[in-house]
Order: C-alpha cells, then structure tokens, then sequence
C-alpha cells in the first residue's frame, strides 16, 4: 500500500494505492465489494478507483484499489499518546464519545446496506484529532475482510464458543 496524488478538476487529490497480485485477487474483489457497498458512508475511506492490469505475460493480472487519502493515525497510536499528556483525563471522555459515535454511525449504515466490515480494529480507524473534540474526524480503512450479510448473521471470527 502506499500513497500518492492523482489530477482532478478541483487540482491533486490525494490517494491510498493498494495492489493485489493474481494470487491474492479473490481479497481484493472482496475489498471492491465493500467499497462499493460503502459508497457515501460517512467516516469509511471511499472508492476513487479499481482497476486490473498485467505487467507481463508470465504474471497473472493484478487488481489495483484506489481509495481516498485519510488523514490521521490508527486508534491504537492516538490512545496511547493520549494517555501520556498532561491532562488527558479532562479531554478522554468528550473525545472517546465523539470517536465512538463516528464509528457508530459508520457501522450502522454499513450494516443496513448488508455488509459488516469483517475486520474492526483500532488499527483499521483512522484518527484526526484537529484541535479538539469538534474537529475530531475518524475514518475507518481496509474492508480487505468485508462480507455480505444480514443482522444477526456476522459472527466475531476469533470468539471463543
């Protein structure tokens, strides 16, 4: 994966660029789907483009999705640098509810459009604090794992049963 700039009308975008070779395409169709399934969901990275290419006739086709850039770093590393300023206290709750209601409303409308991401976990969101709980933006990334279904029908994959 790796991020690049691509020419609009409004001037250069930035883009995430992520490439699956022949034998990983089945992951990367599974990837599209969610994107597709995503599209105008607020705070999940959006589909710019998807495309197949085949660098020589000895390699097999690669798919190649590009998504919108998102600002930010994962959960996991805000959570931690949090943690560790000086006043964190007074700043955890507005900021955690603010993070988790963007999550929230992600997942809901994810969810109705009958898909589950497949693969939540603070790596895979994005946080951009700005300067305080009102800027905060969160987006969340890879739906690598993503998969139809019905409510009532995703199951956590590592649950103990």
């Amino acid at each position: 994966m790796c991020s690049l700039e691509r020419q609009t009308p409004a001037g250069w975008q930035p883009v995430t660029v992520k490439e699956y070779p022949a034998d990983m395409m089945y992951l990367g169709k599974q990837e599209q789907q969610g994107l597709l399934a995503a599209r105008g969901v607020p705070h999940i990275a959006q589909l710019v483009e998807a495309f197949t290419f085949q660098e020589s006739a000895a390699s097999g086709e690669s798919l190649v999705i590009v998504t919108e850039y998102a600002e930010g770093q994962s959960l996991c590393t805000v959570a931690k640098q949090l943690s560790q300023e000086a006043g964190w206290e007074q700043r955890r709750l507005p900021l955690m509810k603010t993070i988790l209601a963007q999550i929230s409303q992600a997942l809901k409308q994810l969810h109705g459009r009958g898909w589950c991401h497949g693969d939540l976990n603070p790596t895979n969101v994005l946080v951009n604090l700005g300067s305080g709980p009102a800027d905060v933006r969160v987006t969340i990334i890879d739906l690598g794992g993503s998969m139809p279904g019905q409510l009532g029908e995703f199951h956590r994959i590592n649950s103990k049963q």
